[in-house]
């Protein structure tokens, strides 16, 4: 019975990596089908010029960090030869003078979350890329859920309304400091023509807490226009602000 049993093994056909193969083939084809179909997307190739063997590499760096100026933008990508081709997104772009914390935001979360390539470049501009044959060589759940996540930003473009408050709170912290507290404080001194060395807080008060209070009971809200920047009207702030429930004459001593 045994020599039966070892017969039919060895007469049994081993095609296991021929199945295994199919399987790549369908699942890249589902990809790039999937990738093709989406909206927003761009293909780029990367590009260094590396002094040291003075020869051009497609290597990425350890620290997945790379520049906009080794990229370049492939209008017609041959996709049926994967090697060394991106894609990235283009609610993932931002700059000083272009996109916003929106587009910061879903930077944020495809670079932590999920490994995409962070660029750089000039005036603060940032994106995200990731290789389709990366996509391709991941297990099949992980790489359905960055498409999925992809995908779902032709319906609604951001990905994490936690994280976009973050952001906000991040930038608005840094406007206040480089200029909203100054322009607040310099508006009220304005307005009723006073120093407000001359006068003190009431207890439990603070510059940021007027402003915040004031600011809500008219319902006037910080913006991001584009950019990094957080912007908020500080002169409607000052029209409505009630100057004796938060300020007090400093007596003579």
């Amino acid at each position: 019975m045994s020599d039966i049993l070892e017969r039919e093994k060895l007469n049994r056909p081993n095609n296991e990596g021929m199945i295994r193969g199919i399987e790549m083939n369908e699942r890249k084809d589902e990809i790039i089908k999937r990738i093709e179909n989406m909206d927003h997307i761009s293909f780029w190739c990367y590009n260094h010029y590396d002094s040291s063997i003075r020869d051009y590499t497609q290597v990425i760096p350890a620290d997945k960090s790379v520049y906009w100026s080794d990229l370049e933008k492939l209008d017609n990508p041959d996709l049926s030869d994967l090697e060394n081709i991106y894609i990235m997104h283009d609610y993932t772009q931002m700059g000083d003078y272009g996109g916003s914390l929106v587009e910061k935001s879903n930077y944020e979360v495809l670079t932590d979350e999920y490994g995409f390539i962070r660029v750089f470049g000039g005036y603060g501009s940032i994106s995200c890329m990731i290789s389709i044959q990366s996509l391709i060589d991941m297990e099949e759940e992980e790489s359905d859920t960055i498409l999925d996540v992809l995908e779902g930003l032709n319906n609604y473009p951001l990905i994490d309304d936690d994280e976009l408050y973050q952001q906000e709170q991040e930038q608005i912290e840094e406007a206040w400091d480089n200029w909203v507290e100054y322009d607040f404080k310099r508006a009220i001194e304005l307005k009723y023509d006073i120093d407000l060395d001359d006068y003190e807080l009431i207890p439990d008060q603070t510059f940021r807490s007027i402003f915040d209070q004031t600011a809500e009971n008219i319902s006037e809200y910080w913006i991001n226009e584009s950019g990094y920047d957080m912007w908020i009207n500080v002169d409607k702030v000052v029209e409505s602000l009630d100057f004796n429930k938060y300020f007090r004459v400093i007596p003579n001593e």
